[in-house]
């Protein structure tokens, strides 16, 4: 990554109020924020938009975060 480039954080969270408070953090801190509410999303967001960090909460729907973290480990 090129010196001074906005870090891009992929941040997946099903609550909507813990999701704002992360996003609203992180985009003072001048990060470019990806959002997906569920594992299944973050995934197809990780693939597609390859972020620099992922906030991950465990209880998520559909791929629990978990299985996301595990599917994140076997491709790295």
């Amino acid at each position: 990554m090129v010196s001074g480039q906005q870090k891009k954080i992929l941040v997946i969270e099903d609550d909507e109020d813990i999701r704002t408070i992360v996003v609203t953090r992180l985009k003072g801190a001048s990060c470019e924020t990806v959002i997906a509410a569920d594992g299944q999303d973050g995934l197809r967001w990780f693939y597609g938009d390859h972020p620099d960090l992922v906030v991950l909460d465990i209880s998520v729907p559909v791929m629990d975060g978990w299985q996301v973290l595990e599917r994140l480990k076997e491709m790295s």
